[in-house]
């Protein structure tokens, strides 16, 4: 049953994010052959007006194709249609229509996904009734926290500079450390005081964390704290994405430590108890929901080929040109960015599996 859920999670997920690209598409005049939600051969499909409505085997991805956008430019046959399109003439083609239609086609994936995060952070407070502040209300003695000069009722600021929006963040920058000293930065009766902590390693299984010792207070929000919270919430899961990516980059986290689509359907349905109450599922699917949907926005926007952010780059190009990039070249470079990210997704997915025998 968790696998099934955690599968429909991260198919829900996907299908708001294209839904963004089809409705903005639409809005924008743009004419799209085939909504898909999953990949590989079609299980169901139904057409209506011009565009082919299916779902696929896979359930780990979908697709909104809108027409022309990945033509060389010439006559299009498609196997969703019995008539070949004229890509070039034709005004409901991605190329033909203005490029602001275009522009808002393409970043309405990763903004419908932002959207979700937001609201299911909503619901995750809801649900749950309660919220972590960034108030230490448990430092516990003898701990490196305490031994630095931590106290309860400190409200923590930042770590190695880092804001912290919410008390999530502050584990990950303290893991990134691998037990080095961090500087932890506290408010304590309105003044700022900066401390040096030495995190201590902790065997759970076959994890190392490392840990100061340090607990915060929680609350019972209102409805305007609520939102205030769930904001903080949200924000804070696109910046950890953003921290993330340049800790990858810079070698400070293995390529190991990521996951495909293997690694996070089976991490989510470890998480969904036989016995959870009503509240605690919601809670849990809530919170994956605003971590997966954020994570995805972020990836999408990256400027590379073949993702939005890729096409977004190549729109930014053409209005300062005042010309489109031949179409031919575009979908060349395309290409090559979506074989790179094949590659990558091979590499991830094997390393998912190695994972899973170990």
């Amino acid at each position: 049953m968790g696998i099934l859920i955690a599968f429909l999670v991260f198919s829900f997920i996907v299908f708001i994010h294209e839904l963004g690209h089809f409705l903005l598409a639409r809005k924008g005049g743009i004419g799209v052959e085939e909504f898909a939600i999953g990949m590989g051969p079609k299980l169901w499909s139904t057409k209506k007006g011009d565009t082919v409505y299916s779902i696929r085997l896979l359930p780990i991805g979908g697709f909104c194709a809108m027409l022309g956008e990945d033509s060389a430019g010439g006559g299009m046959s498609s196997d969703n249609k019995d008539e070949t399109i004229d890509i070039a003439t034709d005004p409901r083609a991605f190329n033909n229509r203005p490029l602001k239609d275009r522009f808002w086609a393409i970043l309405a994936g990763p903004m419908f996904n932002f959207l979700l995060a937001l609201v299911f952070a909503v619901i995750l407070i809801f649900a749950t009734g309660a919220v972590s502040t960034t108030v230490l209300d448990h430092v516990e003695p003898e701990s490196p926290a305490y031994q630095a000069g931590l106290r309860n009722g400190d409200q923590l600021l930042a770590i190695n500079g880092h804001r912290i929006l919410d008390p999530l963040e502050a584990s990950t920058y303290i893991l990134v450390e691998q037990g080095r000293p961090v500087m932890v930065e506290v408010l304590r009766e309105g003044q700022k005081k900066s401390f040096e902590v030495t995190p201590k390693e902790v065997e759970r299984g076959e994890q190392k964390i490392y840990m100061i010792g340090i607990g915060y207070k929680i609350i019972e929000p209102n409805f305007f704290q609520t939102l205030y919270y769930a904001f903080f919430k949200f924000a804070s899961m696109i910046k950890m994405t953003f921290f993330s990516l340049f800790a990858l980059i810079t070698g400070q986290v293995s390529l190991k430590m990521l996951s495909g689509p293997v690694g996070i359907v089976n991490a989510l349905s470890k998480s969904y108890g036989t016995s959870m109450a009503i509240w605690q599922f919601i809670a849990t699917v809530s919170g994956q929901i605003v971590l997966l949907s954020a994570n995805l926005g972020i990836m999408n926007l990256l400027p590379i080929p073949a993702l939005d952010g890729g096409r977004i780059v190549f729109l930014a190009v053409e209005a300062i040109r005042g010309k489109p990039i031949d179409p031919k070249k575009e979908g060349y470079i395309h290409l090559a960015g979506f074989v790179l990210l094949m590659l990558l997704m091979v590499i991830i997915f094997y390393t998912d599996i190695m994972k899973l025998i170990a």
